[in-house]
């Protein structure tokens, strides 16, 4: 018994301790245990310069394959790592010849949008791209609809380099982004666009890029609506490496670490403070009328 009970005190049970893990954009505190919960992550590309070695091996792998058997798989495969190891000019050959052997393929398509891309030649990126959708609209999880955003806003300029432009949302100049969507889809959808569509771009542009850095932007204020801004402040940073040096930044950044402070809880707790004095006084004041008038 003795025993038992020296365990006991050893193992003392902390289930219902909670600590703050993230701060809302209300200022509200959030525990880790909360249902909802939750810490994005910022989009993070493919190391290419470190695979570079390996990936060098492979293609002259795929190179022996095609020569010995001629199976357009292998072709394919080798235009793709062409893309990886830097090479546009001659995976832009590869896939061109792929789509003349083997047309209205969705991967030859995108991957001859993505090569266009990489080579500066906008319009003609748009084109396939178009096409790859058309061949497969649930292509890249549905997101390719920003791609798509992303090729047009090349094509007009700097005037569509914008949330509401690329994303069908505005996000508002304040101290806190809001959502305001002007696109028919929902800012969950558009947040998981950004995210997938960034982790692949990520890996072949570099700053800076001032589409990257807008779309970065976006997604951390999409990050501190959905979830909190501890998820939001990691991928403004990477905005501003892109080249996203506006004033809304600054302020969106001091402002998440007020709240972060707790003077955002502080300042709530105040104003239910002051409304309950005010409601209480009103109370009195309406006692001393009963009394007179009695």
């Amino acid at each position: 018994m003795a025993t038992l009970v020296l365990l006991l005190f050893a193992n003392p049970v902390a289930a219902c301790l909670n600590n703050h893990a993230a701060t809302k954009l209300d200022g509200s505190w959030q525990s880790s245990d909360d249902v909802n919960y939750s810490v994005p992550k910022p989009p993070v590309g493919r190391d290419l310069a470190a695979e570079a070695p390996i990936n060098r091996q492979y293609l002259q792998q795929l190179n022996s394959r095609w020569n010995a058997h001629h199976r357009l798989a292998d072709y394919a495969g080798y235009g793709l790592v062409l893309v990886y190891l830097g090479r546009y000019a001659e995976a832009r050959k590869v896939f061109e010849q792929l789509d003349i052997w083997q047309p209205n393929q969705y991967e030859t398509a995108a991957n001859l949008g993505t090569v266009y891309e990489l080579l500066g030649l906008n319009k003609l990126a748009l084109k396939w791209i178009r096409r790859s959708v058309q061949l497969n609209p649930q292509s890249h999880k549905g997101t390719e609809w920003l791609h798509i955003n992303i090729l047009r806003a090349k094509l007009r300029g700097t005037e569509a380099i914008n949330a509401e432009y690329l994303l069908g949302v505005d996000f508002g100049q304040g101290l806190a982004p809001v959502s305001n969507m002007r696109g028919g889809r929902l800012l969950d959808s558009v947040q998981y666009a950004l995210y997938y569509q960034l982790s692949e771009r990520l890996s072949f542009v570099h700053s800076p890029d001032p589409i990257m850095a807008e779309l970065l932007f976006d997604l951390g204020n999409a990050y501190a609506i959905t979830s909190n801004v501890e998820s939001a402040l990691p991928v403004y940073d990477q905005a501003e490496h892109f080249g996203f040096h506006r004033r809304v930044l600054l302020k969106r950044r001091v402002y998440f670490w007020w709240l972060r402070s707790g003077q955002g809880n502080l300042v709530t707790i105040g104003l239910l403070g002051l409304a309950g004095l005010l409601g209480f006084g009103l109370w009195q004041l309406g006692k001393a009328d009963l009394r007179r008038l009695a």
